[in-house]
């Protein structure tokens, strides 16, 4: 029997509605709803009613019809109804012809309108464009009077340009961790105790994970609660990326303050692109260091992560940051270490120091200092200061060796400060 392309829909008369599906008409012509012979309801019609929905199972007569899985309960009579024809074998295949040919309840602008029509007043889902006209919103309905669509958050978007889907409420936000490839994205972490206003040299570093670009940077920052913002009044900031944590593929970039920023791959201060407003959607090639750069304007809450659509900000434990951090800059101390033995001689001295980290693979630049001043261990028994030493990285990932370079006395204890850098 040949089909219209729009979906019949027969709703003649009232109806009153059993626990069990069993549906009673009252005006109603079940066996021939327009009074021709081009079509019947049968099993596998959508019948709705209250709100609720559920195929028909079996029509006994024009005033009589049962429906499969009715989850309705009782509906008193005098209620009205629509039965839309669809004429599949399943509940299942029925759904599926309803999601076909859906666009033909809707319109040109918004074709998934139609799925509020289709469930009646008290509907769950709304399906609606957003007011620019630009992504498509999920929302959930209220069944509360006086409660309206363009009053409702939006609980699901999607960007018909891209098929993006967003999550403006932050649901579903994955569990799986290290999404941000950022380190120290809230900036708590400071090693270099940098403060006040931070004036940088080209490809210097202030907080953990912060350089400045190719004109150097100033900046400010501020805390408040867990979060730290950083403004950047002069140049840029440059948050580096690891090679070995890019894997390639669309990646985003979000964050809650106001400075542009641009996303560029390659080594060192000199970055390349405009500027724009976050979210930015890039793609980037695998196992290759990626760097996110900010211009003047506050920075909030950054985060870098695969996909197109940004997700609520990441935050990782603060151990676990810190230790993030460490792998490419880590700060130390050697203090109170008794040098020789009983005997009366005296000889040179190694001290090893061990870190905390292992450190990323490449070159580990280790500076020793003493009392602020770099260049220098300080000696208890003897001169105050010396620069009689080597330093020794043989194991450079994991830590290094101060050998002296002359005689030092027995039970001389020295102590000094250092810092390993493996920064990119």
């Amino acid at each position: 029997m040949a089909r219209s392309n729009a979906i019949p829909v027969y709703s003649a008369g009232t109806v009153a509605v059993a626990t069990d599906g069993t549906v009673t008409g009252t005006g109603t012509k079940f066996t021939s709803p327009d009074n021709s012979t081009t079509w019947t309801i049968a099993s596998g019609d959508l019948f709705v009613c209250g709100g609720y929905s559920a195929p028909v199972g079996s029509v006994s007569g024009d005033t009589s019809l049962t429906l499969d899985a009715w989850r309705g309960g009782a509906i008193a009579a005098g209620a009205s109804y629509k039965i839309y024809r669809y004429g599949y074998a399943s509940p299942s295949s029925a759904i599926l012809g309803l999601l076909q040919q859906l666009k033909t309840l809707g319109t040109a602008d918004n074709p998934f309108a139609g799925l509020a029509a289709l469930v009646g007043s008290v509907a769950k889902l709304v399906f609606d464009l957003d007011a620019s006209e630009t992504k498509l919103a999920l929302k959930i309905r209220s069944a509360a009077a006086g409660v309206t669509d363009s009053a409702l958050v939006p609980a699901m978007t999607i960007d018909p340009a891209t098929g993006a889907v967003g999550f403006p409420g932050g649901q579903l936000t994955p569990v799986v961790g290290f999404r941000n490839r950022l380190r120290n994205a809230s900036f708590a972490i400071n090693q270099r105790g940098v403060s006040g206003t931070v004036t940088l040299a080209p490809g210097a570093y202030g907080h953990d994970g912060v350089k400045a670009g190719a004109a150097g940077a100033t900046y400010t920052f501020a805390t408040s609660g867990i979060d730290t913002t950083l403004t950047v009044s002069a140049g840029s900031i440059i948050l580096p990326v690891e090679a070995g944590m890019i894997q390639g593929g669309m990646f985003v970039l979000s964050h809650d303050g106001t400075a542009q920023v641009r996303v560029w791959q390659g080594t060192g201060a000199s970055g390349s692109g405009s500027y724009a407003a976050d979210p930015v959607v890039v793609s980037l090639t695998a196992n290759t260091q990626a760097n996110v750069e900010f211009g003047t304007g506050a920075v909030l809450r950054p985060q870098l992560e695969p996909g197109s659509t940004p997700t609520v900000f990441e935050r990782r434990p603060p151990h676990l940051e810190l230790m993030y951090c460490q792998r490419y800059y880590e700060v130390g101390g050697m203090v109170g270490h008794y040098i020789g033995t009983n005997a009366s001689t005296s000889g040179y001295v190694s001290i090893i120091a061990q870190f905390k980290t292992v450190k990323r693979a490449g070159s580990v630049v280790v500076s020793i200092s003493a009392d602020g001043v770099a260049g220098r261990i300080r000696i208890s028994d003897g001169p105050a200061y010396s620069t009689a030493y080597g330093i020794n990285q043989a194991d450079a990932l994991n830590g290094f060796d101060v050998v002296s370079t002359g005689d030092v006395a027995t039970r001389t204890m020295i102590g000094f400060g250092w810092t390993a850098s493996a920064e990119i």
